[in-house]
């Protein structure tokens, strides 16, 4: 095996990388959509994605409350930390 084919290898790895974190930043700004989060533009999410990593921005994903399970229950609205201890 010659340089130029271990180079041309390389060259088709490193996009076909490229491709999966592109591919991942794209799949976790879904999934904070999903959520309720960020409307108005993902122009944040995916700089966090590109310059941080994909792994931060799905742990940021991960970590987001779900506001459209939280809107769709008012008893989820009215609860305060309080409410939820039990009494002694």
């Amino acid at each position: 095996m010659n340089w130029q084919t271990t180079a041309g290898l390389l060259a088709i790895l490193g996009l076909l990388i490229f491709a999966a974190w592109i591919t991942g930043i794209y799949l976790l700004c879904n999934a904070v959509n999903a959520k309720g989060w960020h409307k108005k533009g993902d122009g944040a999410l995916w700089f966090v994605g590109i310059f941080a990593s994909p792994i931060v921005l799905g742990l940021y994903a991960a970590a987001l409350p779900d506001k459209k399970l939280q809107s769709a229950d008012p008893e989820i609205q009215q609860s305060t930390p309080k409410s939820e201890l039990p009494s002694i």
